[in-house]
């Protein structure tokens, strides 16, 4: 998804790690495999693929989209950028 097609109030899905892994390069460390999208998506973040969150804002200078919805990892909330998330699609409409 691109920065410019996303604005608040949408669904958004996280998408999964082998379709962002086919976009953009893995990485692997020592530390972990993580794919090579703006603010990295690493392993720890896996999880959160598949999972639907509301877009509450954007930082469009930065790249960083801000989402409710998805859960905290560690209790810090995750650095999403729009390279990780994919339009939601209603069961209907599939």
């Amino acid at each position: 998804m691109k920065d410019e097609d996303i604005y608040a109030g949408q669904l958004v899905t996280i998408r999964q790690w082998k379709d962002m892994a086919t976009e953009f390069a893995e990485l692997k460390y020592l530390s972990g495999t993580m794919i090579n999208v703006l603010f990295t998506f690493t392993q720890r973040m896996k999880p959160l693929c598949g999972l639907i969150g509301r877009v509450t804002g954007i930082d469009r200078a930065g790249g960083r989209v801000y989402l409710c919805g998805i859960k905290k990892i560690n209790a810090n909330s995750p650095a999403i950028s729009a390279g990780m998330l994919s339009p939601y699609v209603f069961e209907n409409q599939r």
